[in-house]
């Protein structure tokens, strides 16, 4: 799994070097939970569309979301996924060499 996620982010960084016109917006979760009104603003402006302040509180549309996600999508935007990774860095011991390259170009750290 590891190699396989490094081969797609592999492949994207490709595709955004030889195809100067690829619109793409990277967006990283700590930093939407982190400034989520800023990324907000820059993720609707990427695909041209106004701000709505309503897009800050999502978790107040009355619309029933019939996905999965449906709990999480009612609920306000959280942090508590931040360094969820942590409990589990001894078992992906064996491919933190793999995939420490990735995590720094994605401007992630690895803490222990």
């Amino acid at each position: 799994i590891a190699r396989h996620y490094v081969l797609i982010a592999d492949l994207i960084a490709h595709y955004r070097a030889e195809i100067p016109a690829l619109r793409y917006l990277p967006l990283r979760y700590e930093d939407m939970v982190t400034d989520q009104e800023a990324k907000v603003r820059e993720a609707l402006g990427f695909i041209g569309a106004e701000f709505d302040p309503r897009c800050l509180s999502f978790e107040k549309n009355t619309r029933y979301a019939r996905t999965a996600s449906y709990a999480q999508v009612t609920e306000k935007l959280y942090d508590r996924s931040k360094y969820r990774y942590k409990p589990y860095l001894k078992n992906l011991k064996p491919v933190l060499d793999l995939l420490s390259p990735l995590c720094a170009r994605l401007g992630y750290d690895i803490e222990a």
